[in-house]
C-alpha cells in the first residue's frame, strides 16, 4: 500500500517452479496472452495496472488516496483470476480446488472491497441483510 502502509512484496513463481496441474493457468491460456494470465495468477502486484487505477482516480481523490484504492482493488488480483478460470471451466477443477479458491477469495478480497468502498466514500451496509457488523481487525486478518 501506499505511505508505507504496506509494501507489496512483488513475487513471480518461474512457470517450472509451478504446482505441476493448475487448471486455473491452463483454462487462461486458452485465448488470452499466457504470459499475461501466469502474471495475473502468480505476481502478488502489478504496479502497471495499480498506476494506471490511480492515474484515472487522481483528479477526484487525489495522488495518495487513488493510489490506495487502486492497491486494495488490485491486491487480490491471483484470487479473482483463479476464480473467474472457475467460471469458464469449472470441471477442470476439484471440489477441493473451488473450495479453496472460493475461502481465498472471500478472505482476501474482502477486507480490500471494504478499504476501497471506504476510501471511495461510499456506505458499507449490510445490502442482504446478513446481520453483518464490521469489527476491528488486526494485522493477522488482512
Amino acid at each position: 500500500m501506499v505511505n508505507n502502509v504496506h509494501t507489496p512484496n512483488v513475487q513471480h513463481v518461474p512457470h517450472n517452479q509451478r504446482m505441476e496441474r493448475d487448471p486455473a493457468e491452463q483454462i487462461g491460456t486458452k485465448g488470452i496472452d499466457p504470459e499475461r494470465w501466469s502474471s495475473l495468477l502468480y505476481a502478488n502486484t502489478h504496479p502497471d495496472v495499480e498506476a494506471r487505477i490511480a492515474k484515472a482516480l487522481i483528479t477526484k481523490h487525489g495522488v495518495d488516496k487513488a493510489a490506495d484504492i487502486a492497491f486494495h482493488l488490485s491486491d487480490w488480483i491471483a484470487e479473482a483470476t483463479t476464480l473467474v478460470a472457475i467460471h469458464l471451466d469449472p470441471d477442470a477443477f476439484t471440489d477441493e480446488e473451488i473450495e479453496d479458491a472460493v475461502e481465498a477469495m472471500a478472505i482476501h478480497s474482502n477486507h480490500h472491497l471494504m478499504a476501497a468502498t471506504h476510501l471511495l466514500e461510499f456506505n458499507l451496509n449490510d445490502v442482504f441483510n446478513l446481520g453483518l457488523q464490521i469489527q476491528p481487525g488486526d494485522e493477522e486478518d488482512r
